[in-house]
This record gives C-alpha cells, structure tokens and sequence, in this order.
C-alpha cells in the first residue's frame, strides 16, 4: 500500500487536483448535457456525447497546465503596477529639497532593495518551471 509521507513538501500546488477535476468535470458533463438535449437527428449528437469526457479531459490538463501561468502573469502585473507607484513616489522624495541626504539615502536604498526583489521573483520563477519540465 502507499503511503504519503507528510514530512514531504507535496509536489503539486494545494488544492490544485479539485480545482482541475471541477473545471475538466464541469466542462465534460455540460457538453453531454448539451449533447442529450440535441434532437435525435441532429448529427453531431453522438460524437458530442461520447467525446464528451475526452474533451473534459483535455480541458483539466489546459487548465492544470496554464493555471499557475496565469497566476503569475496576473501577480507580476500586479506588482509592476505598484513598483512604478512605488518608483514615482521615491522619485517624488529625492527631489523634495526638504527631505535631508541621510534619508534620500534611505530612500535609494530602498529602490534598490525593491529592484532586486523583482530580479528574485523572476528567478524563483524560472527555476521552479525549470523544475517542471
């Protein structure tokens, strides 16, 4: 029998099988569905219903496949948006004639620390698809 270890990380992301079973599930019995309610001389009645589960199939593996893709895109988008908030508003500080040098050099410091996250972030990400594959 096999057994999990629990002291293992899981290789998949949680909740992820649920997810890709309800989206091929759904999709598969929405098109049977489709198919049964079709009149009975319609001709593309019987291939909706028997390739009804291959589709369903085919669309859990797209959506098991480009799911964490779109997580990504939609998170890096997400954090660009608030990075050029974050740039203007620095920008906005270094040029204050008010704010002193020790906290411009703060400020820099900062952006810095700021860019090298996102390279960090681009690079997580490219070695866990690495990883994948």
């Amino acid at each position: 029998m096999l057994t999990s270890n629990p002291n293992q990380p899981s290789q998949t992301r949680p909740g992820s099988n649920n997810i890709d079973s309800i989206a091929g599930a759904t999709i598969g019995s929405i098109l049977a569905k489709f198919g049964q309610n079709l009149p009975d001389h319609n001709a593309w009645k019987g291939y909706i219903i028997v390739f009804a589960p291959a589709i369903g199939i085919i669309i859990r593996y797209l959506w098991h496949l480009l799911a964490p893709e779109a997580v990504f895109y939609i998170r890096r988008k997400f954090n660009k948006y608030n990075r050029r908030r974050l740039y203007a508003q620095a920008d906005e500080l270094l040029n204050d004639p008010r704010l002193s040098e020790k906290n411009k050099a703060k400020v820099r410091a900062k952006i810095e620390d700021a860019q090298l996250s996102a390279i960090e972030e681009l690079i997580q990400h490219i070695k866990k698809t690495m990883s994948a594959d």
